[in-house]
């Protein structure tokens, strides 16, 4: 990162705690030799929430960051259900 080129970078994330389409699932009640199974879809409540996240890149040196936590493959991050609202989720440091 360069703050010569971009001082900032910003993105969104999605999370949710469920499914938001689950798969179909035959409805046996219904099913007949003659017309065969219908499908029925679970329901399920699915709670989401996005937010935007900025970046601001100080000018402190021209070297590119190499991160250390989490990893450059590692994109996806498992919570507590029982987490609460304000408290720190993820610390990013680099070398």
């Amino acid at each position: 990162m360069d703050r010569e080129v971009q001082s900032s970078y910003s993105f969104r994330v999605l999370v949710s705690d469920g499914v938001p389409h689950p798969a179909p699932v035959p409805d046996t009640a219904a099913l007949t030799a003659s017309s065969g199974p219908r499908w029925s879809f679970p329901k399920q409540r699915v709670h989401t929430a996005v937010t935007t996240v900025v970046v601001s890149v100080l000018d402190e040196n021209d070297n590119s960051p190499t991160f250390i936590q989490p990893n450059s493959t590692n994109h996806l991050i498992l919570l507590d259900p029982t987490t609460v609202p304000g408290r720190s989720l993820l610390q990013v440091k680099d070398n």
